[in-house]
């Protein structure tokens, strides 16, 4: 099930979901709303990197998250609230695109993958069809984002459990589109607050690299 304050279906576009229903269990609490060290929330960085390639960006929040929800909004960003979010990433997806079932593609991201560089964003749209999953790839490893046109909108209807979109993405190989991305974000996220502090600890690179904004 999914409630949201202000249901808007999307008749047309390219609808950005990003995950944001997580307990962040492994970090010790919301991870969502972890700083970066510019001062942004996580989920709030995630949200904008988005939103540079999608019409909307639409944030799958649990039904407590209030505070996370409250800067989402205060960041110009649209939410849904997943009330079965403790099943898993199955129906946070389920939550997100029931919410904008009639858009033409999902970009379904996560929140806590804050340092994806705009120019994969930018390349995955250039790939982007009315049949073919598109994903970013980075040393042969499937990453994300990734994108589903309209024609999966069933299959992501359908998902259950906590693998996401692994099982859509299983059942048509043949339909996936993987591409070289160079880059290390599309695996990159922080489930503890010790790999957050660590990666951005790095002394070899400066922190607009970091962000995924050089």
């Amino acid at each position: 099930m999914f409630n949201e304050e202000l249901f808007v279906a999307q008749s047309s576009g390219i609808v950005g979901i990003l995950l944001a229903a997580g307990a962040g269990t492994r970090f010790g609490g919301d991870k969502c709303l972890a700083r970066l060290p510019d001062g942004v929330p996580m989920a709030v960085r995630s949200a904008e990197n988005l939103s540079t390639i999608v019409d909307e960006v639409l944030c799958v929040v649990r039904p407590q998250d209030e505070w996370l929800r409250g800067l989402l909004h205060k960041a110009s960003f649209s939410t849904v609230i997943c009330d079965d979010a403790e099943e898993g990433m199955g129906a946070s997806i389920r939550a997100g695109v029931a919410a904008r079932s009639l858009a033409a593609e999902w970009v379904i991201a996560l929140a806590d993958m804050p340092v994806i560089r705009e120019r994969t964003y930018k390349r995955m749209m250039l790939r982007l069809t009315d049949d073919h999953i598109v994903r970013p790839e980075f040393n042969g490893q499937a990453g994300h984002p990734v994108c589903f046109p309209m024609r999966y909108r069933e299959d992501l209807l359908a998902l259950q459990g906590d693998q996401g979109a692994k099982g859509v993405i299983q059942q048509y190989p043949d339909q996936v589109q993987a591409f070289e991305s160079m880059d290390p974000g599309v695996l990159k996220d922080f489930d503890t607050p010790e790999a957050l502090e660590a990666y951005f600890n790095q002394d070899h690179a400066s922190l607009a690299y970091l962000l995924g904004q050089a």
